[in-house]
């Protein structure tokens, strides 16, 4: 029976839940918001299956990327309704002109949380476009994607490393329709924290719109916006945004993205895609500021994915090392924000929320030092690159 004593060796992905052959394990919220595995000793028949899917006690190999590529969708209209260069939505439709099925994050609009759905039209793609910044439920989609995997469909199963890796552990065996596409993620924030958050900046009025990338007006300095259904709308640069501030500032990530293995460029999917911050520097040619996706190809069902894109792409190949520096989402270790115990310790007795992130973010005099200074070596290191 599985046991969770050290939260940072749970990522959440439901593998063990899902798998339970008695519905034993339940995964239930804990004081931070994250949902944890909890078994039901009752109805445990000890046959060890949990342990067997679980991606902490059995984790996969360290994996280089085949290539990786510098790439954007030549269709600015879908670019400029996805994060980065749109490749996805390229991927996702060929799947479903042959019949298949795309899983993928969507927002759950009745309370703006986001989980995991099956699509098999262009009208359902739309609802996976565009970054959502919270962990999804993935409900029973790896068994759906099994189902449609049997019966000989094509599957494009999309989300964090995490839960590609929860996939695979799930399935146990390799499926030639499979192909799988990770975001390069900065970690998961507290979905508690949002939802104080939500409610506490719609101040009674109901949301029907949320963007965590709105790049109407740049990629590089995206908007974090929020829509009304009275017509009233709030919208922002996302580096003034309370709520991304937390994030960006890793306040109340889940534990488990402290020493997430995705870190270091290692993933167990086809494809990971990610923004390509620095590409106006590294390769100018490849930016106009709509979007620009770095792509890492694992296997060769992933390069010859991105082959038969060709003509409606424009792809180079890059090179990973000069890329890492420039991106926050390569580093083998996340260190959680100082102020991470005492945020969730005295959260429950502060009355608003953006308050309390200001206060919990706001940095110290050695901290300051400590920054610029880390700035400072960090400019030097990209003139050194470039």
């Amino acid at each position: 029976m599985i046991q969770i004593t050290d939260k940072r060796d749970c990522c959440g992905c439901t593998t063990c839940a899902e798998r339970c052959p008695t519905q034993c394990i339940t995964m239930e919220r804990d004081d931070e918001g994250f949902l944890y595995p909890v078994a039901d000793p009752a109805r445990c028949i000890e046959c060890g299956l949990c342990e067997k899917v679980c991606q902490v006690i059995h984790p996969a190999p360290f994996r280089e990327p085949l290539k990786t590529f510098a790439a954007l969708n030549l269709d600015e209209s879908v670019r400029l309704q996805s994060s980065s260069g749109g490749l996805f939505t390229l991927l996702a439709r060929e799947v479903l002109n042959e019949g298949g099925v795309v899983f993928g994050a969507a927002f759950d609009t009745t309370d703006w949380t986001v989980h995991h759905i099956a699509v098999t039209d262009e009208a359902g793609l739309a609802l996976l476009r565009g970054s959502k910044y919270l962990q999804s439920r993935l409900g029973t989609t790896f068994a759906q994607a099994q189902k449609a995997l049997r019966e000989g469909r094509r599957v494009l199963f999309s989300g964090t490393s995490c839960q590609i890796a929860g996939l695979h552990h799930y399935l146990r065996r390799k499926y030639d329709n499979l192909l799988t596409f990770a975001c390069l993620c900065h970690g998961v924030p507290s979905p508690m924290i949002w939802q104080r958050y939500l409610s506490e900046v719609a101040a009674g009025r109901t949301v029907s719109g949320v963007s965590f990338r709105d790049k109407r007006h740049s990629w590089k300095g995206y908007d974090f916006s929020l829509t009304f259904t009275d017509g009233s709308a709030l919208s922002m640069k996302a580096c003034a945004n309370i709520f991304m501030r937390g994030f960006l500032s890793d306040l109340y990530l889940r534990p488990s993205c402290e020493r997430c293995p995705a870190r270091n460029g290692s993933c167990c999917s086809d494809l990971a895609v990610g923004d390509f911050w620095g590409i106006d520097r590294l390769q100018p040619q490849m930016d106009d500021d709509k979007g620009t996706s770095i792509i890492l190809a694992y296997t060769d069902k992933g390069l010859q994915a991105l082959g038969r894109l060709a003509p409606q792409i424009r792809i180079e190949e890059t090179d990973l090392e000069r890329a890492k520096p420039c991106n926050g989402c390569f580093k083998d270790l996340t260190e959680p924000h100082p102020a991470r115990e005492r945020f969730f310790a005295g959260l429950s007795q502060q009355p608003s929320i953006s308050r309390w992130i200001e206060r919990c973010i706001r940095p110290s005099f050695p901290a300051l030092v400590k920054g610029f200074i880390r700035r400072i070596l960090s400019a030097v290191k990209r003139r050194l690159i470039h």
